[in-house]
């Protein structure tokens, strides 16, 4: 008598653990359903706020342009000033992007419209990693390194300048070991007109050790 109540509370506890179970089971599929329809709206509202402030901004700068002269230099300032930022991101992406010794070489070519000779020619932008045989270090070392972000600060100087204050953050790696992150910061000369870099300086390093 008493192992038959027991294998009825045993039975009656493993019915209830199958119907929570399956009762949790549909809750979280709703959840989940309910948290991929939010998801997606939210993405289609970030959509059209993009959309709308790169209208508001298209507006505005042709309403300057047609104003005083002041509010076209000042739209003009600021084409200047985005197109500079613009650039500079894609400078660094080029510059700390590289998983050989011939991408690594290969830099200086994709980048030269947006570089003067005079850069071009800055060895410490774009020496040579090669050594008495031809070998690359890179190669040899397996060194890797891949941008990650940047952030940009623009100052105009004067009509057909502006300077660029970045703060670049990049990873490393050694035959297949994370190395670290880094972060260097950098300042550059744009030329408007030419819209071309005219000097990329680096100001200084700071090492952040990987666990």
């Amino acid at each position: 008598m008493k192992t038959s109540k027991k294998n009825l509370i045993l039975g009656a506890v493993v019915a209830a653990n199958v119907v929570l179970s399956g009762s949790f089971y549909l809750i979280q599929k709703n959840i989940d359903h309910e948290t991929r329809d939010y998801q997606v709206k939210v993405m289609d509202v970030e959509k059209k706020i993009d959309k709308l402030a790169e209208t508001s901004k298209g507006d505005l700068l042709a309403k300057a342009k047609k104003g005083s002269n002041t509010e076209k230099e000042n739209a003009e300032q600021y084409q200047n000033e985005a197109i500079a930022t613009r650039y500079t991101q894609e400078l660094f992406d080029v510059l700390m992007t590289f998983n050989s010794s011939e991408e690594y070489a290969a830099r200086a070519e994709k980048l030269k419209y947006m570089l003067s000779p005079e850069v071009l020619e800055d060895k410490r932008l774009f020496g040579s990693d090669k050594d008495n045989t031809g070998q690359g270090a890179i190669d040899v070392l397996q060194l890797r390194s891949r941008f990650e972000s940047i952030q940009s600060y623009c100052f105009s100087e004067d009509d057909n300048q502006i300077t660029v204050l970045s703060e670049v953050r990049f990873s490393a790696s050694k035959a297949g070991y994370q190395a670290g992150r880094n972060i260097v910061v950098y300042l550059s000369k744009f030329d408007t007109a030419k819209k071309q870099f005219t000097e990329v300086n680096k100001l200084g390093k700071l090492d952040i050790k990987v666990d």
